[in-house]
């Protein structure tokens, strides 16, 4: 092969790739104007988390309440109370005993999971925040009451066992959405 055959040969080859790319851009272009939207992973760190969950019980008293319904999961009956803005699912709150759970979404995807469980002369609270496909942080806090629970000390939370459901994002998301359709 000559330099002159050889020159025409990159330059088709760089032409190719170049028009592969704007056809590329202009596809991704296209799906922009023609109103598809891509869907938001929303807050992914744990500063973001919880500025958004922080956003949410704010506005709490603006929010759309739903509830509450008692949900049977096997022998236990949880009452389960959505919040919701412009229909969005925001946090999901069960009870069940002397535990309350929070489920805070974000495109009815659970961000964070927190709990207060009343154990004893005390109280303990674990909080757990989740990225789309993993456990970001689990911890957890125990005072002698609630108040109390934002001078203690958080230590890393201990699962309950391999079947913890908190520490799977696929189990939290289904727990956290099947309140909102009685399951």
């Amino acid at each position: 092969m000559n330099k002159s055959s050889l020159l025409v040969a990159l330059v088709s080859l760089s032409l190719g790739a170049f028009s592969a790319c704007k056809s590329d851009n202009a596809n991704n272009q296209a799906a922009q104007d023609s109103g598809i939207e891509t869907p938001d992973a929303g807050p992914e760190a744990i500063a973001d988390i919880n500025r958004r969950v922080a956003d949410i019980v704010a506005g709490m008293d603006t929010l759309e309440v739903k509830g509450p319904i008692t949900v049977s999961r096997g022998a236990d009956n949880y009452e389960a109370t959505a919040y919701f803005l412009n229909s969005e699912p925001l946090i999901i709150h069960s009870q069940f005993g002397g535990a309350n759970q929070w489920y805070y979404l974000y495109n009815r995807r659970v961000i964070m999971l927190r709990e207060l469980l009343g154990e004893g002369k005390g109280i303990v609270e674990n909080k757990f925040y989740y990225s789309t496909n993993a456990v970001l942080l689990a911890e957890t806090r125990k005072a002698d009451a609630e108040p109390a629970l934002l001078d203690a000390r958080a230590r890393k939370y201990s699962p309950t066992g391999d079947d913890d459901f908190r520490m799977d994002v696929g189990a939290v998301n289904s727990s956290g959405i099947g309140f909102l359709y009685g399951q």
